[in-house]
């Protein structure tokens, strides 16, 4: 077996881990999660695995912080309980001082019954699943059609704002965070590529936020929430007919990540159509994983 480590998909990688993710998903549709591009995978070291010419494995790490990782990997069906994992994860290992090591973090599809007996095998501590959600040909979701505003949208205004202070307040009160946080998370999604910052205001007044994100095959909807004092009322269904009125006509999808744990929330969105596409779990990878790698 030979190993190779790269921070630069070439295109001939980039094929051959399409080709590995694909045998993957014919093995268990719900084993992997999605395959990254080259691009994102630019600057993120990534160990591949080969057997002659054949890739066998992958498993890319991603510096979320000064301590986290966060690693993807799959492995070929042919290749499975072998090794192959450890035999990475050690390179990866080798790959980072101790200080940029201590929280590893591991995604899976909940859904999957192999990768978590494997998780469970590792004794991972589990931190949370996030549901990935789609809802596809969102103009078709409300019954009474889309033309017709409801009348209640009339006591909102919705608009663009890049003021980030008011944003940060607006957020802290939706989410019950303090609004250091809130700033925190918006400086870091304001790097996303055509993001837009969405504010509602309740008769003139900050009341709700959601965040954009538009591209030519989908629209992606995240941090939407109005406040406490206005919630339980259907405004959410206001808000959201309006959302799906005003997106771009060649936008036929949806996406939102929402947490396992909001049930509110998740009932919400079905009630909108969306459907699970993903269910990641998060698992943390136990601080004294050493695992059999190949010989």
């Amino acid at each position: 077996m030979e190993l190779k480590i790269t921070r630069s998909i070439t295109r001939r990688q980039e094929s051959q881990l399409k080709v590995l993710y694909e045998n993957c998903l014919a093995a268990d549709p719900v084993s992997v999660t999605p395959l990254a591009s080259a691009k994102d995978l630019a600057g993120i070291v990534t160990f591949l695995l080969y057997d002659g010419e054949e890739l066998a494995a992958f498993l890319s790490s991603y510096e979320v912080d000064e301590e986290t990782l966060e690693i993807n990997a799959f492995t070929s069906p042919a290749w499975r309980k072998k090794g192959c994992f450890a035999h990475l994860y050690q390179a990866m290992l080798a790959e980072y001082p101790e200080e940029k090591r201590r929280d590893i973090t591991f995604q899976c599809d909940e859904r999957s019954k192999d990768v978590q007996g494997f998780l469970s095998h590792l004794a991972c501590p589990f931190e949370e699943t996030e549901y990935l959600l789609v809802c596809r040909d969102p103009r078709s979701k409300f019954p009474t059609g889309l033309k017709k505003p409801d009348p209640r949208i009339l006591e909102f205004s919705i608009s663009g704002c890049g003021d980030l202070d008011l944003l940060a307040k607006v957020h802290a009160h939706v989410f019950d965070q303090s609004e250091e946080e809130s700033r925190e998370f918006l400086d870091e999604i304001k790097v996303i590529p055509g993001i837009r910052y969405q504010l509602i205001s309740y008769h003139g007044i900050p009341a709700g936020i959601y965040f954009l994100q538009v591209t030519m095959e989908r629209t992606y909807l995240f941090g939407f929430g109005i406040v406490p004092e206005i919630q339980g009322k259907g405004y959410s269904d206001v808000i959201m007919r309006h959302i799906f009125h005003n997106l771009p006509m060649f936008c036929t999808e949806v996406t939102v990540q929402v947490s396992k744990s909001n049930e509110r929330a998740f009932h919400v969105y079905q009630k909108y159509g969306f459907e699970i596409s993903e269910a990641l779990s998060i698992y943390h990878m136990p601080a004294d994983y050493a695992g059999k790698a190949m010989e």
